[in-house]
């Protein structure tokens, strides 16, 4: 919004950094000013005079219930033209480790920048917006701003990820052939022979892909419907080929020990989850949200997790969700055909 500061003022020969922190502390951005009729960008050195039309950018609560006290708004378009842009930034830099919001409200690199969203995990599980909010390594955020501000604070703290409609199809296929590969090789270990199977190995390339592309984020975007589209169709059709070829086997075990196998079954799906459940709540003392999204996880259950989050009206669940599947799966490939030969 646009004010005029009149001779009274007590913004009169403050600088712009002083004028932003003038109103009790509240986060407060001056894009630019008109003087004399001219437009100017001001920058934290500029010292504002009486007659100057000033451009402010903040909450409009703020601007509507404290700035209008003090300074007359006026209507001025080519002032307020402002080229303003909206994008996501993946957090690299370790710098910002633990630092809350309000604390990094303070640094240089993030003046005329607004955080309007936090996303965490593989999940991308939505983290609330507040002054004692804490970033970490590997938070993806919406922030808005203009372009040049948005591009310094990236390359202090992180990697400019625009939203695009292409996917990195090379990247994707690399991971495919590389996981393929490595799940054809075999050892022996005895008389028992080892593999990952294709599954497996993908499965494993898939989560050093997914690492290295949190790290180094310059390739591997891949747009969120192509993301949903892997989810729900590739999940579930994988799911349906796993219960096509488990039908066979479980049509002998019915007909050759009856209600005994399905008894040893029942067991051995729940005193897992049951023992899992005590372990986290009374050894590792998890909260119960990201408890219950681990048990979900170890279960490679998402109808469990989508249950879970709706019961909580909350995506915390989702934390906890993301490293249980991987560790069962991977842990389920590589010991389900042990077993099956050592019985």
């Amino acid at each position: 919004r646009a004010y005029r500061v009149d001779e009274k003022s007590p913004l009169v020969g403050l600088n712009v950094a002083d004028a932003e922190h003038f109103f009790d502390n509240h986060r407060l951005f001056l894009a630019r000013l008109r003087r004399n009729g001219e437009i100017m960008e001001a920058t934290t050195s500029v010292t504002i005079a009486a007659g100057d039309i000033i451009a402010l950018a903040g909450s409009r609560h703020v601007l509507l219930s404290e700035v209008s006290k003090v300074l007359e708004e006026v209507d001025d378009a080519e002032l307020l033209g402002v080229q303003v842009e909206g994008t996501d930034v993946l957090i690299t830099s370790s710098a910002l480790a633990g630092e809350t919001l309000k604390a990094l409200a303070d640094i240089p690199e993030t003046r005329g920048v607004f955080i309007t969203a936090i996303h965490r995990g593989a999940l991308s599980v939505s983290i609330p917006v507040f002054a004692d909010t804490m970033l970490y390594r590997g938070d993806v955020i919406r922030i808005i701003g203009r372009p040049t501000d948005i591009a310094g604070f990236a390359k202090k703290f992180g990697y400019l990820d625009r939203e695009t409609e292409r996917a990195d199809i090379a990247f994707i296929s690399a991971a495919i052939v590389a996981g393929a590969v490595i799940g054809a090789l075999s050892f022996r270990v005895g008389e028992v022979p080892l593999t990952l199977s294709t599954a497996g190995g993908i499965l494993l390339i898939g989560l050093f892909f997914g690492w290295l592309r949190s790290v180094h984020p310059v390739f591997g975007r891949v747009p969120g419907a192509t993301l949903w589209f892997m989810n729900s169709i590739g999940l579930n059709l994988f799911i349906a080929a796993l219960g096509l070829a488990a039908a066979p086997a479980l049509a002998g075990g019915l007909k050759e020990l009856g209600p005994v196998f399905l008894l040893w079954s029942l067991i051995a799906s729940i005193v897992p989850s049951l023992l899992a459940i005590y372990l986290g709540k009374y050894v590792f003392r998890f909260d119960d949200a990201i408890l219950f999204g681990c048990c979900a996880g170890a279960r490679k259950s998402s109808p469990a997790l989508a249950m879970l989050t709706e019961k909580a009206e909350s995506q915390v669940p989702a934390i906890g969700f993301s490293v249980g599947y991987a560790v069962s799966t991977t842990l389920l490939i590589l010991f389900g055909l042990v077993i099956v030969m050592m019985m």
